[in-house]
């Protein structure tokens, strides 16, 4: 499917029929170190996996070979760290605080965190979150 623009499109417009249940996320250290992660009981969470993913935005890169040799491109959401922080209960509630460092190379200022829950197995996303790291 992914080589194929109209099912890829079809799918992301299917998706984004169904609504989804807002995580919310807050620093809870003025050092921006301690993150808190909560979803409200959702059943269609129940049992999902709770991803997190450090993006940053901004980014470029100059191509070597290929269609687009000598060109530079630019990148938004570029993903710097995605990593599952756990799974949502069986109402499909999920919290959590954890500590986040973040690479000093990166640009805090065009940088987002990004949290959901997917169902497993690859399924759907039923929970989203994002805040800005600053």
């Amino acid at each position: 499917m992914g080589s194929d623009r109209a099912s890829v499109l079809a799918a992301i417009q299917r998706a984004a029929t169904h609504a989804k249940a807002p995580m919310r996320l807050a620093w809870e250290t003025e050092s921006l170190s301690v993150l808190g992660v909560a979803l409200d009981s959702n059943p269609a969470s129940a049992r999902a996996d709770v991803f997190l993913a450090v993006t940053e935005d901004g980014l470029s890169s100059a191509v070597k070979r290929g269609e687009n040799e000598g060109r530079r491109l630019r990148h938004a959401a570029v993903v710097r760290r995605l990593v599952r922080i756990g799974q949502a209960d069986a109402g499909g509630a999920f919290q959590k605080s954890m500590r986040l460092d973040l690479d000093p190379v990166w640009n805090r200022r065009t940088s987002h965190i990004v949290t959901f829950a997917q169902a497993r197995n690859a399924g759907p996303v039923t929970a989203a979150g994002v805040m800005a790291v600053q």
